[in-house]
């Protein structure tokens, strides 16, 4: 990020001054800062956390023609409160010792009972997890989404696992045949274990396509600069913003969406989804899927 900023600031001539934190502890403290926010524009890695800012009212909308010409408008807030920079996949991951690819379907295929002790799933904390969730209810309803959450608790090998890094290092253990994560997690660790057995499918279109989350960005309702921030978030959209916050290409920049061949994505509105985050969570929790 700081070198991502230092092109910025090359070319427009305006210093960004950076603070880092993790998703949550962002949007707590800045909704308990109140009309005081120190930040003016945020940028956190899932939609989850730009769900909770929505519902903190720690946002303020972003009005502007080139984010509206950027940024698609399912990849969006309704109300302009925020807006997707770069995608991944929601990926089932699996172990090619034991898992026959032509066995996996989709998500909810992970509660068949041919995968019965065989399947991994990160702590119910993990706000990727629970925005999957509220995907699955905005789809499929509460009811069916419940049957399939529980069956995949049912299917577990292992107690849940903290994180995505750990859950993949149990599908390379042997521990357990497959699980959930995002296509870019599963991108770091093939990187760093180039012989890794772990690979990923990402269901297709014909079993309901991918769920995606992003890396998204808004600006703050008591931002000290809203102009600054707005400027910043329409150069992060912007091609050359694009290119260079995508890095390493572990994740996918909006304006290359549709070229991603190998994700044949699901039409479920990210922002629809939202409405469905405190219930992905009560649900989970009904469910024993546990912290």
């Amino acid at each position: 990020m700081t070198a991502l900023f230092d092109v910025y600031t090359d070319e427009t001539g305006v210093t960004v001054l950076v603070t880092t934190e993790s998703g949550r502890s962002l949007i707590d403290r800045l909704s308990a800062e109140k009309h005081r926010a120190t930040a003016d524009l945020i940028i956190t890695d899932s939609v989850g956390h730009l769900w909770a800012a929505v519902e903190d009212d720690i946002l303020r909308p972003s009005r502007s023609e080139i984010l509206g010409s950027n940024i698609p408008e399912r990849l969006r807030d309704p109300d302009k409160l925020w807006y997707a920079l770069l995608v991944f996949g929601r990926t089932i991951a699996y172990d090619t010792r034991e898992i026959d690819l032509r066995k996996l379907t989709n998500y909810a295929g992970l509660g068949s009972d041919q995968w019965r002790g065989k399947l991994c799933l990160t702590s119910a904390t993990d706000v990727d997890d629970q925005s999957h969730i509220a995907m699955m209810i905005a789809e499929d309803g509460e009811r069916q989404t419940e049957l399939i959450v529980r069956a995949w608790v049912a299917n577990l090998s292992i107690p849940i696992v903290t994180d995505a890094a750990n859950l993949l290092q149990a599908i390379e253990d042997g521990q357990c045949g497959l699980g959930i994560v995002n296509s870019d997690d599963l991108a770091r660790f093939t990187r760093d274990m180039p012989n890794t057995l772990v690979a990923g499918f990402l269901p297709p279109a014909s079993s309901g396509g991918a769920y995606i989350n992003i890396v998204g960005a808004a600006v703050t309702r008591h931002a000290g600069n809203p102009a600054g921030a707005l400027q910043l978030l329409e150069w992060l959209s912007s091609e050359k913003g694009q290119e260079r916050l995508a890095g390493e290409d572990l994740e996918v920049p909006v304006s290359r969406l549709d070229e991603w061949s190998a994700l044949q994505v699901s039409l479920i509105s990210l922002a629809e989804a939202g409405n469905y985050h405190e219930d992905a969570e009560e649900l989970m929790e009904r469910s024993r899927w546990v912290k």
